[in-house]
């Protein structure tokens, strides 16, 4: 079964992201007593720190680029070298053939500059191989069997320098995708701290309590919406007539911000209208679930709604990314 795309729950840079990891040890520090009762303890916060260094340590996406780049200069610079050394073969055999014969094709070098890496590396293999068939009547116009094996053993590099540098193409594109999981794996962290500590301040310290969002949206902002929906009730966030960023294409981070259990999770959802229900076709979000989803064609509707399916009052954020 192919594995599917692994995508960013979080809205941040990589840079960003360690900084908040950073951060949410401080709290944790000076929450400490705070927050236990959450299940904050000291193996909580060393799998938070953990994964904070671990994504700190891992080889940023320039570095592996700045590899990949290196060993394609290296593959290149082979392949300027075998094709000088089948020239260097082409010449005698030319003057010892002749263009148009038999002999001269056989060798399969029309076209050199233009071939592809793979088709290099099999044009190199077949003109060692019929040069050295042809090794005497070569040899009359200077052609060695040093030479032969020096061709020979520049296309072998070049065999190498090829493997080499779809091994760096290959390790850029699976460390990305470690990259995300590890940053994925970090937010949920960092949320689940964040909903806790929320949570507590939220009646007895505001500066506190503000610690703990990691969304700080300006005044006046449009494209992030959060509110509280009563339950079994249904809530209109996006209208495509208000806010022209929604629409087909558009990305959106959701998340179920309710603190705590309760009865039913929250249905996220495009409609044809303002009012209508859950028909299906959406994602129901538990309290601290977060989720970032791309809405396409088949997907994306005028409207997009809330509906809370639970009798408890519950809380939500959507963002246009």
């Amino acid at each position: 079964m192919r594995k599917s795309e692994v995508k960013p729950i979080f809205n941040q840079s990589f840079a960003d992201l360690m900084q908040l990891g950073d951060k949410a040890d401080d709290l944790m520090e000076r929450d400490a007593v705070e927050l236990l009762p959450y299940g904050v303890d000291a193996t909580f916060r060393s799998d938070t720190a953990t994964l904070t260094q671990d994504l700190k340590d891992f080889p940023t996406d320039e570095e592996l680029q700045g590899a990949a780049a290196e060993q394609t200069e290296i593959k290149n610079e082979s392949a300027d070298v075998v094709k000088v050394l089948i020239r260097s073969v082409m010449v005698r055999a030319k003057n010892a053939f002749g263009e148009s014969s038999a002999k001269y094709r056989r060798f399969g070098t029309k076209g050199l500059d233009e071939l592809t890496d793979n088709d290099l590396l099999k044009c190199g293999k077949r003109v060692v191989r019929t040069a050295t068939l042809f090794q005497v009547p070569l040899s009359a116009k200077g052609l060695t069997p040093a030479m032969i094996a020096a061709l020979n053993t520049k296309v072998t590099t070049f065999d190498d320098d090829i493997d080499a540098q779809d091994d760096a193409i290959r390790q850029r594109d699976n460390a990305t995708e470690d990259r995300i999981e590890l940053g994925n794996a970090l937010y949920k962290k960092i949320t689940e701290l964040f909903d806790y500590g929320k949570d507590y301040w939220i009646t007895r310290d505001e500066a506190k309590y503000n610690d703990y969002v990691i969304y700080d949206q300006p005044a006046g902002n449009d494209l992030f919406f959060d509110g509280t929906i009563a339950g079994m009730t249904t809530e209109n966030v996006l209208d495509a007539t208000a806010v022209d960023e929604y629409l087909v294409g558009v990305q959106l981070r959701i998340k179920n911000t309710t603190a705590g259990p309760v009865i039913g999770g929250l249905f996220f959802y495009t409609a044809m209208n303002p009012g209508d229900g859950w028909s299906g076709l959406g994602q129901n979000l538990n309290p601290g679930q977060e989720a970032t989803i791309t809405l396409g064609a088949a997907d994306y509707r005028p409207y997009f709604n809330i509906q809370n399916q639970g009798p408890n009052e519950q809380t939500w954020e959507v963002e246009i990314l």
